[in-house]
């Protein structure tokens, strides 16, 4: 009988460091306006993807002596302790897993759940209910990304009474049947301003119900999606929603998404305003399509600030770069003179792309191949107007996106404002 083959440490804990770095990377690259689906499968995400397998050929000894250490330790970054707990769901080593899930602090679920979204939690699923507060909520959270029916689940969570878990579970019900979330989102369309009303009404206009609208209106996180439906009450007060310190500054990605000219004339109206300039500029070119370089639009870079002193104890998130300062900056000028020659060929009622009308065919694409920075808005926007039929998960790995995608309904109207069922 041969000696078992030694288990190389060394090689191991390489694959876990470079995966700890791809995993930080992929992630940050889903939501970049410098990748598309097939180049994050092809690179980023190919590369992840061979580190957590060497990471599985290491076998059960790797969870005693790599993994649960790190899903255990609370100062471990939180990429590390994701692909930890990634490559312990694909070795089944449900029962550790789950042991330093509960017992970890919420943002240390946090990093645990987002496996979940990467992994198959299948082992796991009659186990959630166990967990409480926000871990529980962490992982519903990662379910939600998953972007697929849990339809055995699902009562029980919508009975929980803490307040993340239940919002959490009414965004969860966006993905089942009516009949298994009735009477949660008319309740919840009832409650105070916040997380769970949102959810509550949210969920309610991917079931088509119109009564949800007027509460949809008055929930700040909503207005983004409003936006994207042509909502024309929404539209009318667009600029107080950009006001708001808090909300109103991510309203600008969905501004773009939207695709409306009116869109591109609030872009041009702020594009003075520094706080808004370099967001503002790419949802009017997210909208016209207009080629900053060619009209001599793109100012220079701003120089760039000087890095802190290694005595400066910052936290890593500082450290890292910020996708937003990648965005040109603009001449306001230029711009407002180009508007002014080609702000007739922009159709009121229209949706547009690049400059071109946004229909089924040119979404599908954009979403094949087309930057991922939008993807996340696009498919909660796309959840609502299938009513639920086209689900995509844009936190998922690329296989399971593509998946989604082969799904798209045979019609699906994108310019028409939001008027729940036909």
């Amino acid at each position: 009988m041969s000696d078992p083959v030694p288990v190389l440490w060394d090689v191991l804990e390489e694959h876990l460091d470079e995966a700890e770095y791809l995993f930080e990377a992929f992630d940050r690259a889903l939501g970049a306006p410098d990748y598309n689906l097939p180049e994050l499968a092809a690179g980023l995400e190919s590369r992840l993807l061979a580190h957590v397998d060497g990471l599985v050929i290491g076998g059960p000894p790797v969870v005693d002596r790599l993994l649960a250490p790190t899903w255990s330790d609370e100062k471990a970054p939180r990429a590390r302790v994701t692909v930890a707990a990634w490559v312990g769901l694909n070795l089944a080593a449900l029962d550790p897993w789950w042991a330093g899930f509960v017992a970890a602090s919420p943002e240390g679920a946090r990093a645990m759940a987002r496996a979940l979204t990467l992994g198959d939690p299948q082992g796991l699923l009659a186990r959630l209910p166990e967990a409480v507060g926000p871990n529980l909520a962490a992982a519903v959270w990662a379910l939600v990304d998953r972007a697929e029916v849990q339809d055995e689940l699902l009562p029980t969570l919508l009975r929980r009474l803490e307040p993340e878990v239940h919002a959490a579970a009414l965004s969860l019900a966006r993905f089942s049947s009516e009949r298994v979330s009735s009477g949660y989102w008319e309740r919840a369309l009832n409650t105070p301003p916040g997380p769970i009303r949102a959810a509550g009404a949210e969920l309610a206009l991917v079931f088509g119900r119109l009564e949800a609208l007027e509460v949809a209106r008055q929930e700040p996180t909503l207005a983004g999606l409003l936006l994207q439906l042509g909502d024309r009450p929404s539209w009318d007060r667009v600029e107080t929603l950009l006001a708001d310190p808090i909300h109103g500054p991510s309203l600008w990605l969905s501004i773009g998404c939207a695709g409306w000219a009116a869109g591109a004339e609030v872009a041009v109206s702020q594009l003075e305003q520094a706080d808004h300039h370099r967001v503002a500029a790419e949802a009017f070119q997210r909208i016209t399509g207009i080629d900053w370089a060619a009209e001599g639009a793109l100012l220079p870079p701003a120089p760039e600030a000087e890095l802190p002193s290694l005595a400066e104890d910052l936290p890593y998130a500082a450290l890292l770069p910020n996708v937003e300062d990648d965005l040109p900056r603009v001449d306001p000028e230029r711009v407002r003179a180009w508007w002014k020659d080609h702000r007739g060929q922009f159709e009121p009622g229209v949706r547009y792309h690049l400059g071109r009308p946004l229909g089924d065919q040119e979404m599908q694409v954009a979403l094949q191949s087309g930057p991922l920075r939008p993807r996340h808005l696009w498919a909660r926007e796309l959840l609502v107007r299938s009513h639920g039929q086209l689900a995509i998960p844009s936190s998922a790995l690329s296989a399971a996106q593509r998946s989604a995608l082969q799904r798209w309904p045979k019609r699906l109207e994108l310019s028409a404002p939001y008027s729940g069922r036909r």
